[in-house]
Parts: structure tokens; sequence; C-alpha cells
């Protein structure tokens, strides 16, 4: 690579830099100021743009998405309402009489923004839609009646983009993982691995031995999770509000559980993120004959490894809560492991069928964290069962998942 070229990379990794601090500035904590500071530090050290997008992501404290989702169109509060998934998906069986025209052209100008052409289109037939953000703000009254809310008041929880839908049904989440959603190029968050070392100096004037920091990353590439719903014609027909948000909630419902579980026990393989369970530099406690002071051992091993804060917590599948519920901290003593307020020494235990038989998890979740790319991609498959009118759709979402510090979690197997 020649001079020229040379110059050429270094200007757009300024200009990279420059742009990032410029948008997201009032967005981190400490605001402009931290920002100059973050920049000016990145552009002379040669920080890969890359990295500094990581570091910048990690620091926002707004809760808003990083990017603007291509499916965020701004619509008005009328055509948002106006807008039926069940008609979208509907319009695209053969022969169903339905147009669902401004659901076409809404799905059309977000496959656009995405460099993509409309509609899917297999030979000369659409088979796919783009569900647009602003369709999953809308909320329904519970206090209309039946029809325009009252008989799926639970799914209220749809008010945000689609990874805030995801938080309300995400035990993880609850638990303080950060969530990076509206990503669009890969990200690459800087972290600190090992620090350089201290020593006493001896002979007075003998110069310290040379030590130095190193410096890693964790990266997030998105990895597609897709689900099967299945609906009747005659369902889909049925287009009040109610039916609609019934066929949201049901595709919304399926990939949460599928990335729920990719963000504790995610293998790393077939195409799986690779979850916090299979971490490298996470703690071990071996479960079998687990008491009191095998729990401890989950605390200590965080503790060991600098990572302790008081928002730690346990996370356990249910049958392993009734076993630890139900056993004494020791014989004849009337206290057991878990504890009235589901505390276990000291720290709260909480439950998911997400995390494996005779497993369980501890530590700082806020070490993790969810990255969401893209939009809620719906195909429509009016074919394969056909024979039974029903329609089946499937629905895919772009996510990964990173750990900043793997020694910020224990785990324990074998719990008995």
């Amino acid at each position: 690579m020649n001079q020229e070229e040379l110059a050429k990379l270094e200007a757009e990794r300024k200009a990279a830099i420059e742009d990032l601090a410029k948008r997201f500035g009032s967005r981190i904590k400490g605001g402009e100021k931290a920002m100059a500071e973050l920049e000016k530090a990145a552009v002379e050290t040669g920080v890969p743009a890359e990295l500094f997008r990581g570091q910048v992501f990690t620091m926002i404290v707004d809760g808003m998405p990083v990017e603007k989702s291509p499916a965020d169109l701004d619509l008005s509060e009328k055509d948002a309402k106006r807008y039926s998934v069940a008609r979208a998906i509907l319009s695209l069986v053969p022969g169903s009489g339905e147009d669902a025209a401004f659901e076409r052209e809404v799905s059309n100008t977000i496959r656009k923004r995405l460099e993509d052409q409309g509609f899917r289109i297999e030979g000369n037939r659409p088979t796919g839609i783009l569900v647009p953000v602003d369709v999953q703000k809308r909320t329904l009254s519970a206090t209309g009646g039946a029809t325009v809310g009252g008989n799926v008041v639970a799914t209220n929880l749809l008010a945000g983009d689609f990874i805030d839908l995801l938080r309300n049904r995400m035990l993880a989440t609850q638990l303080g993982v950060q969530v990076l959603s509206g990503l669009v190029g890969n990200v690459a968050i800087p972290k600190q691995s090992s620090a350089g070392t201290a020593y006493w100096i001896t002979p007075e004037g003998t110069a310290p031995t040379v030590s130095q920091l190193a410096l890693g990353q964790v990266t997030m590439t998105p990895k597609t999770v897709g689900a099967r719903t299945d609906f009747t014609r005659q369902l889909l027909k049925q287009s009040t509000p109610s039916i609609d948000m019934l066929v949201q909630n049901d595709l919304i419902r399926v990939l949460a559980t599928a990335i729920d579980l990719a963000i504790f026990e995610g293998t790393g393989a077939s195409g799986q993120p690779s979850g916090i369970s299979i971490a490298s530099g996470i703690g071990s406690v071996a479960g079998a004959s687990f008491d009191r002071s095998k729990a401890l051992e989950n605390v200590k091993n965080v503790m060991t490894a600098n990572a302790d804060v008081a928002t730690m917590s346990f996370v356990t599948n249910p049958t392993v809560w009734q076993t630890l519920k139900n056993k004494a901290i020791a014989s004849n003593y009337p206290a057991f492991l878990i504890d009235e307020l589901d505390k276990m020494v000291g720290y709260p235990v909480k439950v998911t069928n997400q995390i494996s038989a005779g497993t369980m998890l501890f530590g700082d979740f806020s070490q993790a964290i969810l990255g969401s790319w893209g939009v809620l991609d719906l195909t429509i498959d009016p074919y394969s069962l056909s024979s039974t009118g029903n329609i089946r759709v499937v629905a895919f979402q772009s996510v990964d998942v990173g750990v900043r510090q793997a020694g910020a979690f224990s785990k324990t197997t074998g719990i008995s």
C-alpha cells in the first residue's frame, strides 16, 4: 500500500470518528466535553473507527436506539393506526382479495431504504413484508371494550421499536443486560484484558521492569433468528385492532424466547450467538451437593475478578429453584438456601425456563450486551398448509450477544 492510499485511509478513519463524535456527543455520560476528550484521544492514538464506535455505543445513557432504524418512517398517529399486519399478510395470499395498498407502500419504502426492492418477489409474486417501527409503537385502549383492546390488555407492552418490544418479555434485559438497538454496521467494543504490573525498586536508582496493559475487543456481528407461526385465513380476515395485536404479539413472542435463550446459553454454533454460559473466562462451580458454601463460591469467583457490584443476581430454572428453596442451610436449622424473599446469600434469585437443567448463573448482567440490527422481516407461505386453510408466516430478526468482562459471571452445573 503506497503513501497516498495510507493517507486516504487515515483521513477516512478521522472523518468517521469525527462524525460519530458529532452525532453522539449529547447522548453519552459527560456530554460534549467527555466526547471531545474521547475523540481527541482516538484520533491521536490511531484507534480504529469501529472500536471507537463500540466505545461510544456502550456509553450512551438516554436509552434510545443508537441509530434510527430504516423502519422508522415517522408515520402520523392516524397512519400508524391504519396499518394492519394481518391485512398485509393476507394480501400476499393468492386469491385472498386483499389489496393492502397502504401496507405495500410502507414495506416498499423500508426495503428501498435498505437498498432492496419493495415486497420480496419470487417469480411474479410478492412473498414478504417489512413491518415499520411506527406500527410497533401502537398501543390499544384497555377501556374501550373488547373489540378495541379489552380482550388483549396484556399486549399493550407494544411501546417501542422492535428491541423494546422484546424487553418486556425477556428476563435477561430485566437483569440489566445492555441493549444496543438500531445497529447498522459491525460493532467492536474495546476492553482492557490485563493491567500493567508495579514493581518495588531495589537498589535505589534501578529501572523498574517493563510491563504493559493488554487491550482486546468484543466484536458483534448480526446473526439472524427466524420463527414460523401459523394463522388461519379466517383469523386474518377478521381485521379488527385486537386481531392485529394478536398476530403481532404471537410473532414477537417466539422471537423473544429464542433471543432470551441466546443471551444466557447461545452455543455459538449453527448461526447462534455465543451466550454468557460459554464465555471464555467465566467462573465455574461444581453443583453436586450444593450448599451455602458453593453459593458463596460463585460470589467469590466474581469478587476475585474484581467484577462484583451490588446489583448481581442468580438466575436458574424452576427445578433448581424448588430444590434450593427446600434445602436447609444446615441440619435442623430453620432456614433455607433460598429464603422467603427469593434471595440466596444476600443476592436475588431469578427464575426462567431458559436455563439448562441443573444449572445456575450468577453475576453482573450489565456486562452482557444484546445488539439488534435491521427490522422485523416477515415471509409469507400460503401453500404449505393450503389444504387446511392456514397461512404460515416466518419472522426474522438479526441480533448478537457480547460479554464485556467474562469474570463478572460464575456458572454452576450439576446442581443436586
